[in-house]
């Protein structure tokens, strides 16, 4: 969903060229509300705050986060 200013906000689901995805609540163009992103790095299933983990202690890394495999 996007709104008047073709911003996305409401339910949705982003996929990246990088092959990120982020499925759950926009708001503004921003992750928020509840939602999930599937990163290279790690995966996050939580609440999201204009783009921001609510809880960074419910990520999961699939790497260590200092890695730079994947960059």
């Amino acid at each position: 969903e996007i709104n008047d200013a073709g911003v996305r906000h409401g339910v949705g689901r982003l996929v990246k060229l990088s092959g990120e995805i982020y499925e759950g609540m926009f708001k503004d163009g921003y992750f928020h509300g509840f939602g999930r992103e599937l990163a290279f790095h790690y995966n996050y299933t939580g609440e999201w705050d204009m783009g921001m983990p609510v809880d960074p202690d419910k990520i999961e890394w699939v790497s260590d986060p200092d890695d730079s495999f994947f960059d």
